[in-house]
């Protein structure tokens, strides 16, 4: 690579953000955004031409900062804007100049309500690296989702109390490795999150025409950044490092825990790119949480032929049993000595990425604590979730597996009472062995042995489980942490038919 070039483009671009804005802001306000404004002449043929040029450029910057302006000028702007790309400047009727000349009228109303450097975060410094030798070569056209000048960085979202802070969370939205969504797995995504009790932070990483590996090193950076910072910022929680990833965000996660962790430098990708401090820092993740996510192996999306297998298989509604010829947990092995606890969320019908989560899964639990969800008849992208089909629950679950995985969860074991139910009429008590470490199960039996009553301490917390059995079958009905009942049928297999004792 150019590194003189990438380094003067570097600071460039980073200069460039903090530039002076030429739009007008309401009187008094701050004025540090960079946005363009209309240079040509009304009565100038070309007039039309530049005005949908500069508010393209305007509107991919602007939609990455909802922070930075007051909700209502930008969403005001964000939506007449949003259009301007798909306008034919040479072939506009009346009412597409109106729509025009609207938007530019909302980006001039635009207010700004605290400074660009308060609302978002650069992660990087002077050097950025990057896996294409000459990054002046990649090409950023109309359809690009970003400007050629952006900047990867976070938007921070912080709880008001740090020493409440139960974690830290990077949130990684989706849209492949083409775009970010952001409306819907970004902003309401920190929003919940932080009633929760987690700072959060939306992650503007780089995407096409930038490689995959460009995409990792952001997040490892983000992550590194974050920890250097933390004392910096006053944040709290710091014992809790997680990331949460949808779609193409979740495979941004899988390509950063299989090939940046660690002490990994960028300079794996980029032998140009000089380390700075923040590089020194511990880029591990304690938790990951993989919504739908891409590939394992770090891959954008699934094998072609798993897509044509699944959407064979969708239409007969045997997604939750298919097998993929030459795929099983193995494939999904990683060097990394250190991997986070896993969380994975995923539709039952999703025909794009939900077999290779289900397979991950399998490869990594026995070595870390893993927690799986399938929601029954619901596809690929659910984002928040939905109270139509149950997909609302996931976030609460996730919270709590985070705390339980930092040990962050407050101790209640011995405060909860347990009574066991009347219809469980015979009960005995043993010993069972698990990755984090041993427990001691009190399990219940109705004298039919059609239904359960199971209960331990872990990580300092009741796990209490109960539930049926249909033809040999474990089925949980109810799960008190939330993330147990995968394992039921290990925990009943350890069952002595001749150590019961009747209640």
């Amino acid at each position: 690579m150019n590194h003189f070039f990438r380094k003067l483009t570097a600071g460039v671009m980073a200069g460039f953000m903090l530039a002076g804005s030429s739009a007008a802001m309401a009187e008094g306000a701050v004025n540090d955004v960079p946005l363009r404004k209309v240079e040509t002449a009304v009565t100038d043929a070309a007039y039309y031409k530049d005005a949908i040029e500069t508010e393209v450029y305007n509107y991919k910057l602007v939609r990455n900062l909802p922070t930075t302006f007051t909700q209502e000028s930008w969403e005001t702007y964000c939506s007449l804007a949003n259009g301007m790309a798909k306008l034919d400047a040479a072939n506009l009727a009346d009412v597409q100049k109106k729509m025009v000349d609207d938007t530019i009228a909302a980006r001039e109303a635009l207010v700004q309500a605290q400074p660009l450097e308060d609302s978002i975060w650069y992660i990087w410094g002077e050097d950025i690296p990057t896996i294409e030798e000459d990054p002046s070569s990649l090409e950023f056209t109309v359809d690009s989702y970003d400007n050629a000048d952006f900047v990867p960085f976070l938007t921070p979202y912080l709880l008001d109390n740090q020493e409440e802070a139960k974690g830290n969370l990077i949130i990684i939205a989706g849209g492949g490795y083409s775009e970010r969504n952001n409306s819907g797995e970004g902003w309401p995504i920190a929003q919940r999150f932080g009633k929760l009790g987690f700072n959060c932070y939306v992650l503007q990483r780089r995407v096409v025409p930038y490689a995959p590996e460009d995409i990792w090193m952001d997040l490892q950076r983000a992550i590194r950044y974050i920890r250097y910072h933390a004392e910096d910022y006053g944040l709290g929680g710091m014992n809790c490092m997680a990331a949460v990833g949808f779609s193409g965000g979740g495979g941004t996660i899988c390509g950063q825990i299989y090939n940046l962790y660690g002490e990994i430098q960028p300079t794996k990708y980029d032998q140009d790119y000089v380390p700075d401090e923040v590089d020194q820092v511990n880029a591990d993740l304690d938790v990951a949480l993989i919504m739908y996510g891409a590939s394992a192996n770090g891959n954008l999306g699934v094998i072609d032929e798993t897509i044509a297998l699944y959407a064979d298989y969708a239409a007969d509604d045997l997604l939750p049993v298919m097998e993929v010829e030459g795929l099983d947990a193995g494939s999904y092995a990683t060097d990394n000595p250190n991997p986070p606890a896993m969380f994975f969320g995923v539709g039952e019908n999703d025909t794009l990425i939900g077999h290779n989560n289900h397979y991950m899964a399998d490869a990594f639990r026995g070595k870390v604590l893993v927690e799986e969800h399938t929601f029954a008849k619901v596809g690929h992208g659910f984002g928040v979730g939905s109270e139509k089909n149950n997909t609302q629950y996931w976030i609460d679950m996730a919270a709590h597996f985070m705390t339980m995985a930092t040990g962050t969860v407050e101790k209640t074991a011995e405060a909860v009472q347990v009574e066991i139910p009347a219809q469980y009429t015979k009960v005995q008590e043993y010993d069972y062995t698990m990755p984090f470490g041993d427990v001691h199960i009190t399990c219940a039996m109705t004298d039919a042995e059609d239904a359960f009553y199971l209960f331990f301490t872990a990580f300092d917390d009741l796990q209490l489980l109960e539930g049926v059995i249909e033809n040999g079958t474990p089925i949980v009905t109810f799960d008190r942490s939330g993330f147990m009942a995968g394992d039921i049928q290990n925990f009943l297999s350890q069952v002595n038919a001749n150590a019961w004792t009747q209640r």
